[in-house]
């Protein structure tokens, strides 16, 4: 399960930690050890995610994931607090990028692996998550000004997850190799129709509409080029979208090299705190650098025409947090982070379409949309669904840690 997993890169971690602390100090050893405590906190961070409420100053005290701080810390252990993981997680963070040079040595500079900057960048992911809006500016401006990344061009950027390794947006990615091409067992042969795909999910029409689907835009952002319209499959009553952002790495359509943290996702995170500080010019300002970065103007246009302006779009300091959710949902799209956005903001999750995720579906669609009130369509943030269970493999070996209720 993704628990246990998960527990084992942690457990990893801190044995590779303590082989570290054993054979002392050199810089080799140094970025080896920081990237253990990266990867420990950066699975920490997931799990809590999953397995807990969101972080608020009214939730700190509910539980959050089980602490395992050294490699002989496998003893029965209640789950931390919220506050405790969170706490944990940053420490872990900062303690990586401390020990982890400017320059990593030879043999580790390369995107496969995490970094200072990897590290300050997930700081910038934890503190929004955490609502400490001024620590999510300050961690993204370290990244955004140090040099060492830049935001794919609007050319460049449909090819950005194929050649994610070498990608001037990558802070970090897992290389995968063509051994490790899982064809039918893949992420992309789940939502893409290639060869060894199953082509079973695609785009909702949320995010198509999001995205101005029918509309100019389709011809002008190049981030419709990661799904294919002209196309669609049809299955179980409902049109399937494919999705190509986990295709195309050596010309596989079912292998690519997962992107865990990107430049454009830094500077969404700095526009949000910005939009939630009440600085609306500067929200606009990172939200329009990633849009300037995305637009193929047609011959004859304005750039501007797809930039957001204050006066022009009626965006104020009271809603411009809205404009900056809908930037994040359309360039992160498929990236695993739309659920938690939408869940640490406190809003519905809602899904006013036709598919399983409905209560009662049974292939085959009887209007335009299930409706707001059909059962599934639509899940508060209360919601007890909103948390995953503890696995029983957990429960059962470890009377110390809770249920979730």
């Amino acid at each position: 399960s993704f628990w246990e997993v998960s527990y084992k890169i942690i457990y990893g971690s801190n044995i590779a930690i303590q082989m570290a602390d054993e054979k002392g100090n050199d810089p080799l050893t140094d970025q080896l050890k920081g990237e253990c405590y990266f990867l420990r906190a950066f699975v920490t961070h997931d799990l809590v995610l999953l397995f807990s409420k969101p972080y608020s100053s009214a939730n700190s005290s509910l539980p959050g994931v089980i602490l395992r701080e050294s490699a002989t810390d496998g003893a029965p252990k209640a789950r931390a607090t919220l506050a405790e993981t969170y706490d944990y997680i940053v420490s872990s963070l900062k303690k990586a990028a401390t020990l982890m040079s400017n320059e990593a040595p030879v043999v580790r500079n390369n995107r496969g692996f995490a970094s200072k900057l990897s590290a300050w960048a997930l700081l910038s992911r934890v503190y929004l998550y955490m609502g400490d809006y001024q620590n999510t500016i300050s961690y993204a401006d370290s990244v955004i000004n140090s040099g060492a990344y830049s935001l794919e061009s609007p050319e460049s950027y449909p090819t950005l997850f194929a050649n994610a390794e070498n990608a001037s947006e990558t802070i970090w990615c897992i290389p995968f190799l063509a051994v490790d091409d899982k064809k039918e067992a893949s992420v992309a042969s789940m939502v893409y129709n290639g060869a060894n795909c199953w082509g079973e999910e695609g785009a909702s029409p949320s995010i198509l509409n999001a995205m101005g689907f029918g509309t100019a835009l389709m011809d002008v952002d190049v981030r419709w080029k990661y799904i294919e319209t002209s196309n669609p499959g049809l299955k179980n009553g409902v049109n399937i979208y494919y999705i190509r952002k986990f295709s195309g790495q050596g010309g596989s359509p079912t292998l690519s090299s997962p992107v865990m943290i990107r430049l454009s996702e830094v500077y969404l995170n700095r526009a949000e705190a910005y939009a939630k500080k009440g600085q609306l010019a500067d929200a606009l300002a990172d939200v329009n650098e990633i849009r300037t970065n995305r637009m193929i103007v047609p011959q004859g246009g304005s750039l501007n025409e797809y930039l957001y302006d204050a006066v022009r779009d009626g965006i104020t300091v009271d809603n411009v947090l809205e404009s900056v959710l809908k930037e994040r949902r359309i360039e992160l799209a498929f990236e695993g982070h739309r659920i938690f956005d939408i869940l640490r903001n406190g809003q519905d999750l809602v899904r006013d379409y036709w598919g399983y995720h409905l209560d009662s579906y049974n292939g085959i669609p009887t209007g335009s949309a299930p409706g707001l009130g059909a059962a599934g369509v639509v899940i508060h943030p209360t919601d007890a669904s909103t948390v995953y269970p503890i696995p029983e493999s957990e429960i059962s070996t470890n009377k110390l840690c809770v249920t979730n209720k």
